[in-house]
């Protein structure tokens, strides 16, 4: 069976170590929030944000993901936020890019 399990964790620094802590949105220590979830045996961490709404909702749309996945939908790539989209603008008169 597929991981479909993702958490929302902290990373933590404590008398010079680190280490993670589950996020809950109430009382985490500040910090980026990251993704946890399990490929294979191995522990995979994404970067989520800066915000716990942020993380939540990467965290649902991570979970959807998976679920697709596992029941052997093809899920598209995701086109980042940053990714800038161009157009080509043709003057009305004589058809010549500007």
């Amino acid at each position: 069976m597929a991981n479909l399990r993702v958490r929302i964790v902290v990373r933590h620094k404590k008398d010079g170590k680190r280490s993670w802590i589950v996020a809950n949105g109430k009382t985490d220590p500040p910090g980026t929030y990251y993704l946890r979830q399990s490929v294979g045996s191995q522990p995979k961490y994404t970067r989520a944000g800066d915000r716990f709404d942020e993380a939540e909702t990467a965290k649902i749309r991570l979970e959807r993901k998976l679920k697709a996945e596992s029941q052997g939908f093809i899920v598209p790539e995701e086109i980042s936020a940053d990714a800038k989209k161009f157009h080509r603008i043709y003057r009305r008169h004589n058809h010549v890019p500007v």
